[in-house]
C-alpha cells in the first residue's frame, strides 16, 4: 500500500462514485505509471531478483508516450 492509501478494519460508506470511460485514461490522468510489455518481459520481471525494476527503467511509460504525469523512475536519467 501506497503512503496515500489507507484501509479501514470498520465498514465504511461510500460518499461519491466516479465513472470512467477508460480505466486506462483514469489510470494516466491520476499519475499512476502504465507499461505494456510483451508476455517474455513480463516473465523477466516476474522473475528478476529486483521484481523488474531494472528492466522498467530501460522501458516507456504509457505516460511518456502520451506526455501525461510521466515521472522518471529514480535511477533513471530524464
Amino acid at each position: 500500500m501506497g503512503e496515500l492509501e489507507y484501509t479501514s478494519v470498520e465498514p465504511v460508506t461510500p460518499w461519491a462514485r466516479e465513472e470512467h470511460e477508460s480505466a486506462l485514461d483514469a489510470m494516466v490522468r491520476h499519475g499512476v505509471q502504465v507499461y505494456f510489455v510483451d508476455p517474455e518481459t513480463f516473465a523477466r520481471i516476474q522473475t528478476s531478483p529486483d521484481h523488474g525494476y531494472d528492466i522498467l527503467k530501460t522501458l516507456e511509460s504509457e505516460n511518456q508516450r502520451r506526455g501525461v504525469n510521466a515521472t522518471d523512475l529514480p535511477g533513471t536519467e530524464a
